[in-house]
């Protein structure tokens, strides 16, 4: 694509030779001779980057610096004779870099890349940071820290970890951060649910499979350990893990190498295997419901998750930055707690963890306007706080409005998500089946897709 550049200079010969050099590198160019007319040309043109010189007939090059960076054009300065004061001035206003007459069309070019590049990377990190969550475990409880202690001395190993803990506790948020601090960080961080597959595709899903294996093997298809070659395999719910597969996952790590269903040969497997549960494995082991063996594969490095009721002031510094983000997103105007209702973020028991003070952020962002008092806190829990009732609503009364605020959320999900039934189920952090039922439950009608 055709960069768009805009030079701004009172020299035709300055303007001229940029013009040409920048032309034969494939670029779009446009010329202004003064900063009236550099901001006329630059609202038709819409240029991706502007060369602007400080000294100016009129209006100098600082007064157009401003409103270009305003419209959010990076800028590149150009002068013969400025002095060191506007040339620190140009900086601090925004401008990318400052270069000095004469202008070498090799160095003009090398700083335009740069200053494209580094808009790219900026805008990519505003994106990012607009996702609900913060990109790496935060808390700062003792029993929080504890845990990520251990995680930060694991992760440069290639050692078999076991995340343990309740559901929404962040075990996958921490099993990626350990892929993103360990040598296999350049390499894939691949997921894979056991809960969320029929355990006929499960074999299929790890191992992949060859054309015609089964009915509807179109293609030959590689699972999710090939897929996970030279990085992390994170095998999410893994007490889910139907006993009569469990043989062969554990021949996997054990040998190092897969069979494709279908296939005849064996492939080699380089993934690193982070797993995770939230059920006690040594009592399903107890039970004959997971083989020992595997069991011990797994359970090299346990690391325990605490669940949210038990971190302290963790919830409260989540619930800021969970409720500012999804502000953003939903471009709604900035929340606050109210005192009271910080102290309810901590008492709360929290059945559903982080992803139930996720949600619950989501939920006021999208449906409250002000700042936030603890009855609407309450209202919105899963479950009353440790202590108290809810407050002192009669239950039948409460029941309609938390329906009323539950439909509310699923009709405004599933409109956020095209009306598709999967992603409004993920987004929500429950299964389809829930959704479905949630739905006839509050008698909300809507096509069935996804």
């Amino acid at each position: 694509m055709k960069r768009r550049i805009l030079i701004v200079d009172d020299e035709t010969g300055i303007r001229d030779s940029l013009s040409i050099g920048l032309e034969r590198e494939g670029c779009e160019v446009a010329e202004a001779p003064d900063a009236e007319g550099a901001l006329s040309v630059a609202g038709a043109f819409h240029p991706d980057l502007a060369l602007v010189d400080v000294r100016l007939p009129g209006r100098d090059g600082l007064w157009v610096l401003q409103h270009l960076r305003e419209a959010g054009v990076p800028v590149v300065m150009i002068s013969g004779n400025a002095t060191l004061r506007e040339a620190v001035e140009a900086v601090k206003q925004g401008a990318f870099d400052f270069l000095e007459k004469p202008l070498s069309i090799d160095k003009v070019l090398v700083t335009i890349h740069r200053a494209l590049d580094y808009e790219r990377i900026k805008t990519r990190v505003a994106i990012l940071s607009e996702k609900a969550g913060p990109a790496e475990p935060v808390g700062n409880s003792p029993v929080w820290s504890q845990a990520l202690d251990t995680a930060e001395r694991v992760a440069p190993t290639d050692a078999a970890v076991l995340l343990i803990g309740e559901s929404g506790t962040g075990k996958e948020l921490v099993a990626g951060w350990i892929h993103a601090h360990s040598a296999r960080a350049e390499g894939a961080f691949v997921p894979v649910n056991m809960a969320a597959m029929p355990e006929t595709l499960i074999e299929s899903e790890l191992f992949g499979h060859e054309k015609g294996a089964f009915t509807g093997a179109a293609a030959t298809r590689k699972g999710k350990f090939e897929l996970a070659a030279g990085g992390t395999l994170f095998l999410d719910e893994i007490g889910e893990l139907p006993v009569a597969l469990q043989p062969k996952l554990l021949r996997a790590l054990e040998s190092g190498e897969i069979q494709r269903l279908g296939g005849e040969g064996t492939r080699k497997t380089d993934a690193r295997i982070i797993a995770a549960t939230n059920r006690d494995l040594a009592a399903a082991v107890a039970a004959g419901k997971f083989r020992e063996d595997l069991f011990f594969r797994l359970n090299v490095i346990p690391i325990r998750l605490p669940p949210l009721r038990d971190r302290g002031d963790d919830a409260r510094l989540l619930a800021d930055i969970f409720l500012e983000n999804f502000c953003k997103r939903h471009r709604r105007p900035l929340m606050r707690w109210t005192p009271e209702a910080r102290d309810l973020l901590r008492r709360a028991r929290w059945p559903g963890n982080v992803r139930e003070l996720k949600n619950l952020c989501e939920r006021l962002a999208i449906l409250h306007e002000g700042d936030i008092p603890a009855a609407v806190v309450e209202d919105m829990l899963s479950f009353p706080a440790q202590s108290g009732t809810v407050g002192g609503a009669a239950e039948g009364e409460l029941r309609a409005k938390l329906d009323k605020v539950e439909a509310d959320i699923l009709r405004e999900t599933l409109a956020a998500c095209g009306g598709n039934h999967t992603t409004a189920a993920q987004r929500l952090g429950i299964s389809r089946s829930q959704l479905y039922r949630k739905l006839e439950r509050l008698g909300i009608k809507t096509e069935l897709t996804g």
